[in-house]
């Protein structure tokens, strides 16, 4: 989980992710020069959080990955990147984002955001993973909470 925020960035995580956010901190320190710090979050219990103070790097993310209250989409430089990036692109959206449900399909992804759906859809065929696609109309997803999911 992220924010974006006027000042930088901060992305959540658990205390078992402590390795991967420094990871992260490192790529930031060597792709865009700027360094934050990794700590325990401020509320009870085992969350982390790695902030980094950069307006640029901010800047940046807004552009290329996700602003407020605006549709999500798999960024350009993935949907373009080699095959090895863009299914660790999906792999990353599984680990997240995926499940198992009870009558064993795996559901990739649930989105509000069909745009982003149909983008991993269309990875998943450039990869030669079938995919189904399940999406609701607006009203629907409004009325009952559900979303658009890639299978």
């Amino acid at each position: 989980d992220g924010h974006i925020h006027a000042k930088g960035i901060e992305i959540a995580g658990h205390e078992g992710e402590w390795a991967t956010l420094e990871r992260a901190n490192a790529i930031f320190a060597d792709k865009f020069g700027v360094a934050g710090k990794v700590s325990r979050d401020s509320h009870e219990g085992r969350g982390i959080r790695l902030r980094v103070n950069s307006t640029g790097l901010a800047l940046w993310f807004a552009e290329n990955i996700k602003n407020p209250n605006v549709s999500i989409r798999v960024p350009s430089f993935v949907m373009n990147s080699q095959r090895d990036t863009r299914a660790a692109y999906l792999a990353g959206v599984l680990d997240s984002d995926g499940r198992v449900r009870h009558d064993n399909i795996l559901e990739q992804a649930t989105s509000i955001y069909p745009e982003f759906v149909e983008d991993l859809r269309l990875i998943n065929l450039s990869l030669g993973i079938a995919t189904a696609t399940h999406s609701l109309s607006a009203q629907r997803r409004r009325d009952n909470g559900e979303n658009a999911r890639v299978y």
